[in-house]
């Protein structure tokens, strides 16, 4: 005798039609139990049309699956016990799951509206008021995630991740110095926990405060043995080297951790985006692809793709995991022939239809088409950009797609478009060399060459010396302001580094020493 099943839980992706058809046959039911079914089939549904790549419908059908449960909720207000609690938990996580989607569009207003539904019911539960917190912040509503976070450190007061959002909420109030000092008392309680080294990095990094980072990571080092071969701590001494101009020592950094379970896939994805451009180079016009491309030989151009390929495998590609497949189609762009941009285009824009605000593919499809000169197209994918609220999960590429936008407008001479981006990048990033060797441009083809030369100074400045090509900048600024000795002690350092850089040998020392004559 054949054994009964669930219709619900035995629905495939095959049978989605049968399993709306059941939903819809339970909705009119008053019974709980049957109550609860309809939510579950909603659930269900979602399910496969979220492994279908059908995000708006699986949206969609979570929406039902809210309204549905919270109508359940009304009905049970007088029951006590597991029931109503088991009932009151599913209708949190659906609210996570919806504003978690949220968060993916930068839909902030929502994703807010339904984590405060969730936190009215279960005002404890940490995941929610750690997604609450953060959509206040990125929504700039820092009173209210204010409010949140000082609720958590007396509801959770030795949880780090707390802390950490209390820090960065300090920083984007500009209040630096108290940020700093709560993470180093993180640090202070929790010697031998080193997650928050990572948020840490990336956030006083870009309060232009790097001594700070490179000071505690070093005694850190020193201090606790453990550190060596810690994957948290490795990761963020690979962000600081990436952010310190040293992609070699940042490689380094990533590998020793990409076999982690927590920062694996964060390293490979670091690893893939040096492999592909160490130098952290903004593609603006077709030159720039083949300064990339021609700057190498083409067995190193195929070395490259190779290497960032492999990686990717190493790792595979998680569940609907979008930055994997951004990445393999910056790979595929990466050679600059036609083909292959072509293709990669049209692949990012499949992503795009399904994840309108994903900025890793709106920067890499941006490339593409600069590198197929429809700077046009490029232009109007960056623009959308600009819309998008600032925040630290998406911090590298937004700016990167800022500052390519702005690049285009210099081109054009368009430079108060220009000035409003390079402004925009470095309200968020201090150390934003590229943001300042932009400014320092602006200045040098206007003639203003002092301006340029101060520019040139501070993205010399926060590269710690190791970008030549700012170098040369700073030191052809200096030559055209009359600087002359400035112009030849930025040239002898070059020349000490890079023998061989002829270019600013015959255009610096010898100009120059010409010139003091």
């Amino acid at each position: 005798m054949p054994t009964s099943t669930n219709p619900i839980r035995s629905t495939g992706h095959g049978q989605f039609p049968s399993a709306v058809n059941i939903s819809r046959s339970l909705v009119p039911n008053t019974n709980f139990q049957h109550a609860q079914q309809v939510t579950k089939a909603y659930e269900i549904i979602a399910n496969m049309l979220e492994q279908s790549k059908q995000f708006e419908e699986t949206k969609q059908y979570l929406i039902k699956a809210k309204d549905n449960q919270k109508k359940l909720l009304k009905r049970l207000q007088l029951e006590e016990g597991d029931v109503l609690k088991d009932n009151q938990k599913l209708y949190c996580n659906i609210c996570y799951r919806l504003a978690t989607m949220y968060f993916d569009e930068q839909n902030y207003e929502a994703a807010i509206k339904d984590l405060k539904e969730a936190s009215a019911i279960d005002d404890r539960n940490l995941k929610i008021q750690m997604m609450l917190a953060k959509a206040y912040l990125n929504s700039e509503q820092y009173e209210l995630c204010e409010q949140i976070c000082t609720y958590m450190i007396k509801t959770f007061p030795n949880d780090n991740s707390v802390q950490i959002m209390m820090a960065n909420h300090l920083l984007r109030k500009n209040e630096i110095e108290k940020a700093i000092q709560q993470y180093k008392d993180i640090i202070e309680r929790n010697p031998n926990n080193f997650d928050p080294f990572v948020q840490m990095t990336k956030s006083l990094y870009r309060a232009g405060r790097l001594d700070e980072i490179s000071d505690i990571l070093e005694k850190t080092e020193k201090n606790n043995l453990r550190a060596y071969n810690d994957a948290a701590f490795n990761f963020a001494k690979g962000l600081l080297s990436y952010y310190l101009c040293k992609p070699s020592e940042a490689l380094s950094c990533f590998n020793k951790c990409r076999r982690d379970k927590q920062y694996g896939r964060q390293a490979v994805y670091a690893m893939v985006k040096i492999v592909l451009n160490p130098d952290n180079e903004i593609i603006a016009n077709e030159d720039d692809w083949k300064r990339r491309i021609h700057g190498a030989r083409s067995d190193e151009v195929k070395t490259a793709q190779a290497t960032a390929l492999n990686l990717l495998q190493s790792i595979g590609a998680g569940s609907n995991d979008i930055r994997y497949k951004v990445l393999e189609n910056w790979c595929l762009a990466y050679t600059g022939e036609k083909s292959s941009l072509e293709q990669a285009a049209e692949n990012l824009s499949q992503i795009l239809n399904d994840h309108k605000d994903n900025i890793g593919a709106l920067c890499a499809i941006s490339e593409c088409f600069i590198g197929l000169k429809n700077v046009q197209k490029a232009r109007q994918y960056l623009k959308k950009t600009t819309k998008i609220t600032w925040n630290m999960d998406d911090a590298d590429e937004l700016e990167q797609c800022w500052l390519m936008l702005a690049m285009t407008y210099v081109q054009a001479t368009k430079y108060d478009e220009a000035l409003e981006l390079c402004k925009k990048v470095l309200h968020v990033n201090k150390c934003s060399t590229r943001a300042l060797e932009t400014l320092g441009m602006m200045n040098e083809q206007t003639g203003a060459h002092n301006d340029a030369a101060e520019n040139y100074e501070q993205a010399w400045k926060y590269s710690r010396k190791n970008q030549p090509s700012i170098g040369y900048k700073l030191a052809f600024s200096y030559l055209k302001s009359k600087r002359l000795t400035d112009a030849i002690d930025i040239a002898h350092f070059i020349l000490q580094r890079y023998p061989d850089n002829t270019r600013v040998r015959k255009d610096i020392l010898e100009k120059a020493r010409l010139a003091l004559k």
